[in-house]
């Protein structure tokens, strides 16, 4: 078993309760899919004392980017660990953050720019 594997198992048992509300609002993946994401490498796992950030580095045709995905817990912890994770992601060689929930993110994340609205329509049952 790698030293991944031994921590990030612990530390997502432990914090996942704050990123679950988020996820299951996301629908598009379940614990699981999360789990064997931050395994393989595919997603970070930040873990706070009272709060958890799920980031995802993106990599585009003209930029890499930190996608912060899956956020909940303590507000104040969470807001604390912007910056390491910010610096980390320029040290992997990141030049814009981009995040994504609800409204009321773009009130308290003061710092960051308005850039667009995604809509989503189910067409499953159509």
């Amino acid at each position: 078993m790698t030293d991944l594997v031994k921590s990030a198992v612990p530390q997502w048992f432990r914090v996942r309760q704050y990123v679950l509300p988020a996820l299951i609002l996301a629908a598009t993946h379940d614990e699981a899919d999360v789990l064997i994401g931050i395994l393989e490498g595919y997603y970070q796992l930040w873990p706070g004392q009272e709060s958890a950030i799920v980031t995802e580095i993106r990599t585009y045709p003209r930029m890499k980017v930190i996608h912060f995905w899956l956020v909940g817990g303590d507000l104040n912890e969470v807001l604390g660990m912007e910056e390491p994770i910010i610096r980390w992601a320029r040290g992997v060689g990141c030049t814009r953050a981009t995040a994504a929930g609800r409204k009321g993110w773009a009130r308290t994340l003061k710092h960051w720019t308005f850039h667009t609205t995604t809509l989503f329509r189910d067409i499953s049952d159509e």
